[in-house]
């Protein structure tokens, strides 16, 4: 009876030796396990160690387990394998009554999809995370996955999670969404400008301010659209002022310069109705560029030079077609620009170009092109007095190509 004994006094100080390791050392030795595998066995192994704290019958307490342990497999992987763990894990919280309701459950399972090369997953997380989680993914979060396929050219996949967003009540609608989503479209091969005039309307009726370059970028295709089908030879890009005012001969090419040289209000042979779709599209544009506040104390030179381009495309056109062009028009936007004239804005932003609000790396070049095209004096005088203050103003080290 007393062998016994003494086997258990024997075991019971090794069995405490045991438990009394520092805890220096353990963190070493999960330091030197963890480096020795690969990711895919970590997480695999979290998962198994997450099972077990399950069981068979789930029985855990719901405070200890919870949307950590799901982060820290979505923070360690790094494979489209360790996704697919990640969800077996999400999966085992949801059959065991584990609720899925922290706030950024979508926002990290995102970004995990991202980081393991799933990016498609991501695109499906942002149209059904309704359906199991309570809360959408960080907006932020979203407008990277969107940049994301923008910069890889997949151009229908910005146009489905942008209407995603947008059909959902529980995201927020924001600029950026209708940023991506308009430079998005206007890269589309076919109908650009109409998919980005879409979108800018439902931003308008949604009440979302969207920035000037935005607006300007889809007036200056609206305008070349317009000077496409009227038959004028415009290049599309943006390029420097200094190289637009120095250089006027090799950018317009003759034909620009024979088209637009008579350009009057007199013209005898107005634009065909498709021709002037255009111009009514760009009218539209610059009117919400009005109402979001960008022609208001002050705007910088793109601006002041974009719409100055349009003013100039109305002021050849005869009495009659642009009175009837004009009449669907809110005369308050419009009104702030048509009584300056398109030379008033020009030399408005010859003046403010050296301000730090009024400076501006690019300006439409087709503007310019026009302008060089014309022999009567005052358009002659301002495109000397732009000449002068642009090549004073703009360093030759900041040349935007």
């Amino acid at each position: 009876e007393r062998r016994p004994l003494r086997k258990m006094r024997m075991l019971y100080p090794l069995h405490c030796r045991r438990l009394l390791l520092p805890a220096s050392c353990l963190r070493r030795a999960a330091t030197t396990t963890a480096g020795g595998q690969s990711g895919p066995n970590i997480v695999q192994k979290m998962f198994e160690d997450l099972k077990q704290e399950f069981g068979y019958m789930g029985n855990v307490d719901h405070k200890k387990i919870g949307a950590v342990h799901l982060y820290r497999i979505f923070q360690a992987a790094k494979t489209p394998n360790d996704f697919r763990v990640g969800l077996l894990a999400m999966n085992l919280f949801y059959n065991f009554g584990v609720k899925l309701r922290h706030r950024e459950l979508a926002t990290r399972l995102m970004a995990a999809a991202m980081a393991c090369q799933v990016q498609q997953e991501a695109v499906e997380l942002i149209k059904l995370y309704g359906t199991w989680l309570e809360h959408p993914p960080n907006s932020a979060m979203v407008y990277a996955v969107m940049g994301h396929f923008l910069d890889a050219g997949e151009l229908h996949v910005v146009r489905d999670i942008a209407r995603a967003v947008r059909e959902d009540w529980r995201m927020p609608l924001e600029a950026p969404l209708y940023i991506l989503a308009i430079e998005a479209m206007l890269k589309f091969p076919e109908d650009p400008l109409v998919e980005a005039l879409k979108l800018q309307a439902d931003a308008a009726v949604m009440r979302v301010t969207l920035p000037a370059p935005t607006h300007i970028r889809l007036l200056k295709a609206c305008l070349e659209a317009f000077e496409a089908a009227s038959g004028a030879v415009v290049e599309s890009g943006v390029e420097d002022t200094s190289e637009a005012a120095q250089e006027p001969n090799e950018e317009c090419p003759q034909a620009s310069q024979d088209s637009v040289a008579n350009g009057s209000a007199s013209d005898d042979s107005p634009p065909s109705e498709d021709t002037l779709q255009h111009l009514s599209a760009a009218l539209i544009v610059t009117d919400r560029l009005a109402a979001d506040g960008h022609l208001r104390h002050g705007a910088n030179a793109a601006t002041l030079c974009s719409v100055s381009w349009l003013l100039l495309h109305l002021a050849s056109l005869p009495e009659k077609t642009r009175t009837s062009l004009m009449s669907g028009i809110d005369d308050f936007g419009i009104a702030m620009v048509m009584q300056t004239g398109w030379a008033g804005l020009l030399q408005s932003a010859v003046d403010n170009f050296g301000c730090h609000w009024g400076f501006s790396a690019c300006l439409p070049r087709g503007f310019f092109c026009m302008l060089e095209a014309k022999s009567d004096p005052d358009t002659v005088r301002l495109v000397r007095a732009a000449q002068t203050a642009l090549d004073d103003s703009t360093p030759n080290n900041d040349v935007a190509e």
